[in-house]
């Protein structure tokens, strides 16, 4: 079966930034690795490959399936991930084959990309996921599952105290685009969708399998309004948005794709990533995020405000509004 192959420095340093502790479980791995080949009868066919909080391992069964086995670190838990996949059941998602919760392990289907972030064709690529998102939204949600509606009172809290620290260090946004993003989470507490939602699904999420058919990675378990899932997507080529000269039309033309794609409402779809590129700012500007992308997201926040009053301009401006 093998040993576990070296790790990057670049790995373990971005576990380590997100959870210090971390680190024990990066000194465990190859043991980890070993113990869970024993148990699914399985062996190395390739090199790992690293995400930021987990790895993938692809691998052959017995049977001679390929496979891929993803470790994840105690960043996070996979059961919301294997909750997720379960209730997608292969349809629009990565299909799960075997789960071991003990060792936040998963033995999932063996898909080799590439990814869709390496479209270049970018407003192509915001369609594929719109499209994609409505093919996960025929899930049934599992009960229990958390909503998006119940995170918008932590959120504002949180985006509060970070508006609040980032005023002390000198690098607030203005209050007029913290109240804006307020009003909007304020909005969301109230929304009522049932929908299955994949959580995170960024252009790197969704992989190329055989054929045309293309399958999302790496869900977080979420019900909500599937317009949540504009800012991951436009955020994937934040960089290539930013260095046009219509970087404002680009990231607006990204947004309207994908919710067309996606049957999310676009006004709604555009509110929502102003307040998560807001949110996004402040979470890596006071966490060691990378200066460049620092200024990219406040950047993107700066461009996105203005598109607010719209089309639909009484639905901004209620979602707007500080007394919303």
């Amino acid at each position: 079966m093998g040993n576990l192959p070296g790790i990057s420095a670049a790995f373990i340093s971005e576990i380590v930034r997100r959870e210090v502790s971390s680190i024990q479980w990066v000194e465990e791995l190859p043991g980890l690795w070993a113990s869970v080949a024993r148990q699914w009868g399985l062996e190395m066919t390739g090199p790992l490959r690293t995400g930021a909080t987990s790895l993938v391992i692809p691998v052959v069964t017995r049977t001679g399936l390929r496979a891929a086995v993803k470790l994840v670190s105690p960043v996070v838990t996979i059961d919301a991930e294997v909750s997720a996949l379960r209730a997608f059941a292969g349809r629009g998602a990565v299909t799960l084959l075997e789960a071991e919760d003990a060792r936040q392990a998963m033995l999932l289907e063996w898909i080799d990309g590439p990814a869709l972030s390496e479209m270049t064709d970018m407003g192509a690529a915001a369609a594929i996921a719109g499209r994609l998102t409505r093919e996960l939204a025929l899930a049934v949600p599992p009960t229990g599952a958390p909503r998006l509606a119940d995170q918008a009172g932590p959120w504002a809290a949180q985006l509060r105290g970070q508006h609040d620290a980032a005023r002390r260090n000198g690098t607030a946004m203005s209050d007029e685009h913290l109240e804006s993003a307020l009003g909007i989470i304020r909005h969301l507490a109230s929304d009522n969708t049932s929908t299955l939602t994949h959580g995170d699904l960024s252009l790197s999420n969704i992989l190329r399998a055989e054929g045309d058919r293309w399958v999302a990675i790496d869900p977080v378990l979420l019900v909500g309004t599937p317009a949540n899932e504009a800012h991951t997507v436009v955020r994937s080529h934040l960089t290539a948005a930013i260095r046009s000269e219509d970087r404002g039309a680009r990231l607006t033309d990204w947004t309207r794709r994908f919710s067309e794609a996606a049957g999310a409402d676009f006004a709604l779809a555009r509110a929502l990533s102003f307040a998560r590129f807001v949110a996004s700012y402040y979470w890596e500007s006071q966490n060691g995020g990378e200066a460049i992308d620092v200024a990219r997201l406040r950047k993107a926040a700066l461009l996105l405000a203005p598109t607010l009053t719209g089309p639909r301009e009484e639905l901004i401006d209620i979602l707007c509004s500080p007394t919303a």
